[in-house]
């Protein structure tokens, strides 16, 4: 009974090597680049064509505008596995599968939610502001990008930072259109440490915490802006 209790309580090390065999064990290098490519893009993409999309929404008169909002809104509540087989199909007609194409190209089509979030915030600013940038000469895109981006950091940033998680922790759209091992994206490498009987968890914890930093240190320098509520 004595020998039982001192062996239970043997004091625990922390293995200093976790983080080195973590990054051994897998291609977590390829994983990481696969990750930074498909996360910063589509960040970059979805909130520039979402603003552009939600400036014509909330600042520009046309016919049907409701309308196709509306429409636009509409899609939030189609879920995206409705969209998997027919998505897969395309993809795969036109060549992009086992690429990073198909985690990135449907960002260049704006997303819903964004959309939504950037419209509301364009509406709180002042038209004048429009109205006397057309008295200057200024056209609606000129406005779009010289008047309206810089006053809506906030709205921005909070856009980047939830389209930038969404895509970094992404975890059932890769092992769909990607076989290669090398082109898989950090969140699907992680469940590479679990196995049928056994799991490799001083690995794993070693391997998630590398994997959570990037979001961590998005956050440290976007968390002024993503509190601010007004321009």
């Amino acid at each position: 009974m004595g020998q039982r209790n001192d062996r239970v309580r043997q004091p625990i090390t922390p293995r200093r090597t976790n983080d080195v065999d973590a990054w051994n064990a897998l291609p977590f290098g390829a994983f990481t680049r696969s990750s930074l490519l498909t996360s910063v893009s589509t960040t970059v993409a979805r909130t520039l064509v979402s603003s552009f999309v939600a400036f014509g929404f909330a600042r520009l008169r046309f016919r049907f505008r409701g309308a196709l909002f509306v429409v636009v809104l509409s899609t939030l509540m189609l879920p995206s596995e409705v969209t998997r087989i027919p998505l897969f199909i395309l993809f795969k007609e036109l060549g992009w599968v086992n690429t990073l194409k198909p985690l990135i190209v449907p960002s260049l089509f704006g997303n819903a939610f964004c959309i939504f979030l950037l419209r509301q915030f364009f509406m709180t600013l002042p038209i004048e502001l429009d109205e006397a940038a057309r008295l200057d000469g200024c056209s609606s895109l000129g406005i779009w990008w010289r008047i309206v981006m810089p006053l809506s950091v906030p709205a921005l940033a909070t856009v980047a930072l939830f389209s930038f998680i969404a895509r970094w922790n992404e975890f059932l759209a890769p092992p769909i259109y990607l076989s290669d091992l090398g082109e898989m994206t950090i969140a699907v490498g992680l469940q590479f440490f679990h196995g049928d009987h056994t799991s490799d968890w001083n690995l794993l914890m070693a391997a998630s915490t590398g994997a959570v930093l990037p979001i961590i240190v998005v956050f440290f320098f976007t968390q002024k802006l993503f509190i601010q509520g007004s321009p």
